[in-house]
């Protein structure tokens, strides 16, 4: 593994406090340095990269209105070893495949920041004339070539990189015209790495997250999925819930502008099961204390329902849509 713990001159204390400005490009700089093609960043040209690219290429255009109009969007796997092999998939999927996202996997050795190692097997793979990695090598082929995936599909990207260690393949991706990034500080880091503390994990995705609103302060929006954790990664229902939504309030304390104008701060709220609003910690560290009582229904309901989205909206339970249960106890609730 190529990725050390981040030198002190460029650590906050350990929070979810916003990574402030000269400390981000200081950090930016350093990380940029580790890899030859790091020095192809150039953000002022990637915000006039994205800024050009067509609202249909756009990853966070697209998901809002596929949301809004109630449409499923499909989106594959999928990464090769070469650049022609990368390219060429990613057409067939935008073409033939019926891909509303296209996707570029990277390789297990860019996963964990193994650059040398990529580059031997991007050699050996051009050489064989067939894949002898199991992804696309996104940091050792770069922005460049990268951009040129991106105008060889008419669909979004995204990268789906499966890392704790995000920051230089983000940069490249992101630079390049990639509009999305699948991956969060705490659930892979404990899914796919066994040699990185969870601190290093959150701290990583904290600095590709404060990425992601420097470009929204410029003008970009740009998507950043939180997976949560992996089917095959055993662990309880409820930590993977409450890790899903740490993971989501880390990367909002980054900041960064919504399309209204509103701020994201990252500030802490208690939510009761429809999604109400019960307390809301003010701006700054603190802990969040209240009482969430089911008031509206029997508590029965709350135990039946597993609410998807749509049910959320129409605050429909099982009594309201007349639904049946298959067991006195549908789930083993008190």
């Amino acid at each position: 593994m190529n990725a050390p713990a981040t030198p002190d001159a460029l650590r906050t204390p350990f929070g979810e406090a916003r990574i402030p400005d000269a400390l981000f490009a200081r950090m930016r700089k350093a990380n940029l340095a580790r890899w030859p093609t790091g020095a192809e960043v150039d953000f002022g040209a990637a915000v006039e990269r994205h800024q050009s690219l067509p609202a249909h290429k756009q990853l966070a255009r697209v998901l809002r209105e596929a949301d809004a109009e109630g449409r499923c969007l499909t989106q594959p796997r999928g990464g090769f070893g070469t650049f022609e092999l990368q390219r060429e998939l990613m057409q067939i999927l935008d073409r033939d495949g019926h891909a509303d996202i296209v996707p570029t996997t990277t390789d297990s050795y860019t996963r964990n920041e193994q650059w040398q190692l990529a580059q031997k097997g991007v050699e050996e793979s051009e050489r064989m004339g067939r894949s002898m990695l199991n992804g696309y090598p996104m940091v050792n082929y770069g922005v460049a070539y990268a951009q040129r995936l991106i105008d060889a599909i008419d669909k979004p990207a995204i990268m789906l990189t499966g890392t704790a260690m995000p920051k230089l393949t983000g940069e490249i991706g992101y630079a390049a015209g990639y509009s999305g990034y699948l991956g969060s500080g705490i659930a892979y880091t404990v899914s796919y790495t066994k040699e990185l503390s969870i601190e290093e994990g959150i701290r990583n995705y904290q600095y590709l997250d404060r990425l992601v609103a420097m470009y929204q302060d410029a003008g970009v929006e740009l998507h950043r999925r939180q997976p949560g954790f992996l089917t095959g990664t055993n662990i309880p229902p409820s930590i993977a819930i409450v890790s899903c939504v740490l993971d989501c309030l880390l990367a909002a304390a980054q900041g960064g502008l919504h399309p209204n104008g509103r701020r994201t701060y990252g500030h802490s709220l208690l939510i009761d099961p429809w999604g109400d609003v019960v307390a809301e910690r003010d701006e700054g560290p603190g802990i969040v204390v209240g009482d969430v009582e089911q008031v509206d229904e029997p508590p029965a309901d709350v135990a039946y329902e597993v609410l998807c989205r749509q049910h959320h909206r129409r605050r429909l339970t099982a009594a309201r849509a007349k639904a049946v249960s298959l067991a006195p106890e549908p789930l083993p609730f008190n």
